[in-house]
């Protein structure tokens, strides 16, 4: 009802800064960390594409896949203890589309991917504009956006599971 959405513009409101401030910063295009252990140096590849893959099948994030709904089983606008819900989803949502952000990045730097299967066309663009839809969701809450900007993260991740899974 009303009082949802103004609690809700309420919360996004707290949250935009917030959400600024991630949106601000640079994801480093870094394909390896260093780790030392015991005098020696060892490689190891970064988890962006496992880190993605991982966020966009949590359980939760699922509940909130056709949007807000205040169906007790369902995604609520203002959650009451944490859990799934509008917010959370939003920033799931970027955390998963960033750490692909992060893949693309770290493969450009290295000159091309680690794995045998090279991702579908049009990935990064698509991601791109999912990261930027969910800015606006922020900055303008229209719960409605909600369902149709997940469902497209949704089906982005469901095209390029096998490449994210050979990473």
């Amino acid at each position: 009802g009303p009082s949802s959405v103004m609690a809700l513009s309420s919360l996004a409101a707290k949250a935009a800064a917030a959400a600024t401030l991630c949106s601000a910063q640079q994801v480093l295009p870094m394909s390896t960390q260093q780790l030392g252990a015991g005098g020696t140096a060892g490689v190891l590849p970064a988890p962006f594409a496992q880190a993605a893959l991982w966020a966009s099948e949590l359980p939760g994030l699922r509940l909130c896949d056709l949007g807000v709904d205040d169906n007790p089983e369902g995604c609520p606008a203002q959650p009451e203890y944490g859990g799934p819900g509008f917010l959370s989803s939003v920033f799931t949502w970027r955390y998963a589309l960033n750490n692909l952000r992060a893949l693309f990045s770290a493969a450009q730097a290295a000159g091309g991917f680690s794995g045998a299967v090279p991702p579908p066309s049009g990935v990064m663009e698509s991601t791109l504009t999912l990261l930027r839809a969910l800015d606006q969701l922020i900055e303008m809450p229209v719960v409605a956006h909600l369902a149709e900007i997940t469902q497209n993260a949704r089906s982005l991740f469901q095209s390029i599971r096998h490449f994210l899974e050979n990473q």
